[in-house]
């Protein structure tokens, strides 16, 4: 993905990566990558950092700079990957707002993101992962590097 990204700061041994979103105004934010009770299965949350420290997932900042932020993430999965080479990522929205841009980006930059990723999306009305494929109605997301043996039916 060639689009600008915000530079970022790694923390808790690579699973929380902060960075400045500067738009309309600068807001603090935070990509966390926690780990599942499945073996290699993490979780991906963005978040605002709020003053005190706490991250709020479901803040609407509106701050202008989506593809800057979009972004970013992707440079995170490609960091996270490097140091979990055999790490699945799953995630979705904090509302069906966020996880319709979550699948607009996804839908965008899909060749690219194929180029050294396998891309999943889980449908609502589905209890497993297809490949993505674009103007589906995914609800959850699931991503691993293309070289990664993905079983499809483990992550139900």
């Amino acid at each position: 993905m060639n689009e600008p990204f915000y530079d970022f700061t790694v923390l808790d041994e690579a699973h929380r990566y902060d960075f400045l979103s500067i738009g309309r105004t600068a807001i603090h934010k935070a990509i966390v990558y926690s780990s599942t009770s499945i073996p290699n299965l993490y979780s991906l949350m963005l978040a605002d950092v709020e003053p005190n420290g706490e991250l709020n997932v479901y803040s609407i900042s509106n701050n202008g700079d989506m593809r800057h932020i979009l972004a970013t993430v992707y440079q995170t999965i490609v960091h996270f990957f490097d140091l979990h080479p055999n790490a699945t990522i799953a995630f979705t929205g904090s509302s069906s707002s966020r996880v319709r841009l979550y699948r607009s980006g996804i839908s965008i930059y899909i060749n690219q993101l194929r180029e050294n990723f396998q891309v999943f999306g889980i449908r609502s009305d589905a209890s497993k992962p297809e490949t993505f494929q674009p103007g589906n109605d995914y609800t959850y997301f699931v991503i691993c590097l293309k070289n990664h043996n993905f079983d499809l039916h483990l992550h139900t």
